[in-house]
């Protein structure tokens, strides 16, 4: 049972399985971003949100992402910025047409 579709909107799925084909690309590790002082507590409000919800969980991992805050309709949207992973990636378009296909 997703937990998310209740508290925030958010839904997941069990029919579709997703993978990311890295090849043999080495883990990206971006070094952390300095975010101003005014926003860390929104970053971690944001954070505590998602982990209590179990959308993610604390991991150590070889791979890290930055998050970024968005400013969108007033409020802040927490975003993870995977534009150096994404460069890395092999792009599936077959897979893409059938979920949309299926979707639709």
């Amino acid at each position: 049972m997703c937990s998310l579709v209740v508290h925030t909107g958010m839904g997941c799925t069990s029919l579709v399985e997703h993978t990311i084909d890295k090849g043999s690309q080495r883990p990206i590790r971006q070094g952390l971003r300095r975010h101003p002082t005014a926003y860390l507590e929104t970053i971690d409000k944001q954070i505590d949100k998602l982990i209590q919800n179990d959308f993610v969980e604390p991991a150590a991992s070889a791979w890290a992402s930055n998050v970024v805050l968005v400013r969108k309709d007033g409020s802040h949207r927490l975003c993870v910025d995977y534009r150096a992973v994404n460069e890395h990636t092999r792009t599936r378009i077959r897979s893409h047409i059938l979920i949309h296909a299926w979707v639709l």
